[in-house]
C-alpha cells in the first residue's frame, strides 16, 4: 500500500519552507536568492517554498538579525 501523502505540500515532512532575510534588492540578496532557488531546484525537486523577509520592510527583525542575506529553515 502506498503512503498517501498529504494534499497540503506544507503539511508533508519532506516539504521544506525556507526564509530568506534580505536588506533590500541589493546585489547580494539577489544573488542569494537566485543560488538558492537553482540549489532547491536541483536537489528538492519542487518540494521546497521560499519566502522572502526584507528587513528594510520589517523594523523589528532589523534589530534581531545583525547581517543579511540570512537563512533560516
Amino acid at each position: 500500500m502506498k503512503k498517501q501523502e498529504s494534499q497540503n505540500p506544507e503539511e508533508n515532512p519532506d516539504f521544506w519552507q525556507l526564509k530568506l532575510y534580505v536588506a533590500g534588492q541589493t546585489p547580494k540578496s539577489l544573488a542569494a536568492f537566485a543560488n538558492l532557488k537553482k540549489i532547491c531546484d536541483e536537489h528538492l525537486l519542487g518540494k521546497y517554498r521560499i519566502e522572502i523577509i526584507d528587513l528594510l520592510e520589517t523594523p523589528p527583525l532589523q534589530r534581531a538579525i545583525r547581517s543579511s542575506p540570512f537563512l533560516h529553515s
